[in-house]
């Protein structure tokens, strides 16, 4: 596997980790659970986009 699909690899395990959590969590500061999940979808983005 290249590095690509490693980080790739990598970056879902994370996602499917936390993804819930971090949603529950936006709930509490939004009404509308589609706006909590794009917060959450914002957050993970930015990470993938810095290279985390």
């Amino acid at each position: 596997m290249d590095k690509t699909a490693e980080k790739r690899t990598e970056f879902e395990n994370i996602y499917v980790a936390h993804y819930s959590r971090m949603k529950r969590f936006a709930q509490e500061y939004v009404i509308r659970e589609e706006d909590a999940e794009n917060i959450v979808q914002d957050v993970f983005l930015d990470l993938w986009e810095q290279n985390l």
